[in-house]
């Protein structure tokens, strides 16, 4: 829930904008210490309990999960804040559709402005998901998950790779060196022999 209601000059806070929410899938819950604790702005509106929170600018939802806390949060009037019906939708799962292709799909329809594009909060609430019954939720959101281990397992093993080649460039490189240094030697040698 959200409490829209005039917000007393030096008033502090938490306060999300944009930037706070979250981009990557594997982690988008917001953790309200990690939000700044300033001054909050007369527009501002302060949430109540746990909130799915959506961007309504720059042509992405950027779904995030704030839990409740015992601070006062606030979020700018850019965000939108919705609360999450647990027993019909898995917030996982939905956190996974609003960053689907079919969902970015429709906020691009959506949206409007030629510089900084935006979606009202009327069409965002419009906006169509598909909801299957909760078993199939969890699977879903189980197999993202397993794809996304996978993906960082792969990055990993590249990771590992490429070091391999550095380290193994780096002593061959140290060993033509060493043999250069060898030879260079010996031609001084020879050099000052021959003077």
């Amino acid at each position: 829930r959200v409490r829209e209601s005039f917000i007393k000059q030096g008033t502090k806070g938490r306060f999300i904008r944009i930037r706070d929410l979250k981009l990557d899938i594997t982690n988008l819950i917001l953790n309200p210490l990690d939000i700044e604790y300033t001054e909050i702005p007369g527009s501002a509106m302060e949430i109540m309990n746990a909130t799915l929170l959506l961007a309504l600018r720059h042509g992405k939802l950027r779904p995030s999960l704030i839990n409740g806390s015992n601070e006062r949060i606030f979020i700018s009037n850019d965000i939108l804040a919705l609360h999450v019906y647990e027993d019909i939708i898995d917030p996982a799962y939905l956190l996974t559709e609003l960053d689907s292709d079919y969902v970015k799909r429709q906020v691009e329809a959506y949206s409007y402005g030629s510089s900084i594009q935006t979606i009202s909060k009327r069409d965002a609430l419009n906006l169509k998901i598909r909801v299957p019954d909760k078993e199939e939720q969890r699977a879903r959101v189980h197999r993202i998950r397993e794809e996304i281990l996978r993906s960082k397992h792969r990055e990993l093993e590249l990771t590992r790779e490429i070091l391999g080649l550095k380290d193994d460039s780096f002593r061959e490189f140290a060993s033509i060196k060493h043999t250069l240094s060898q030879y260079l030697n010996a031609l001084r040698s020879n050099v000052s022999g021959t003077i």
